[in-house]
């Protein structure tokens, strides 16, 4: 029995940071020939986490959510825009989308890596020291995670093509591949 293809995981939750990091995990899983895993995670709203998105496959046409939960569907279609971008500027890379719910998104992010070659995060930036530099999910994810740790900044160049592209590195524990997505900022 061969082993298993080795995988990316990257987090996509619809800012334009987890884009940004959609895009470089695609390029490189289609650079290195691995899977990626691209994980939605559902924090808030675990009722909507448990049915197909409004976007995606088994949606009802004109089917309308309404209530609290009406901003989902927005964020969903965002989402699924992010994925078909990337998925058209990356062609021969393989993935598949997981959507997960119940558990804060750092720690989802870290379970799903579990036996991945690279965890991808976008960084917001947004308050404290570390936060500032890292995001929160971010640095969880840093401080966490089994694997190496990229955290692709939203205004990092987009790499359609394999053209150089500047991204942080960081929590490098065990690993078993080559860790050479980028540059240390």
């Amino acid at each position: 029995m061969s082993a298993p293809k080795p995988m990316i995981v990257v987090g996509l939750d619809g800012s334009e940071a987890a884009a940004a990091a959609l895009d470089w995990a695609m390029a490189e899983g289609e650079c290195r020939g691995y899977t990626v895993e691209v994980v939605t995670v559902w924090r808030y709203f675990e009722p909507l986490a448990d049915r197909a998105v409004a976007t995606g496959p088994g949606s009802v046409p004109g089917a309308e959510i309404v209530g609290p939960h009406a901003g989902m569907v927005e964020l969903a279609e965002y989402i699924h825009e992010n994925l078909a971008t990337a998925v058209a500027h990356h062609p021969k890379a393989e993935y598949r989308h997981v959507q997960l719910g119940g558990r804060p998104p750092g720690e989802t992010l870290v379970r799903a890596a579990a036996d991945a070659a690279m965890l991808v995060v976008g960084s917001h930036g947004s308050s404290g020291v570390l936060p500032a530099l890292l995001g929160s999910v971010s640095a969880h994810c840093v401080r966490h995670a089994p694997c190496p740790v990229v955290i692709v900044r939203a205004d990092t160049p987009r790499r359609h093509g394999h053209e150089k592209q500047r991204s942080v590195v960081a929590g490098s524990r065990s690993h078993t591949m080559d860790p050479t997505p980028g540059p240390l900022l």
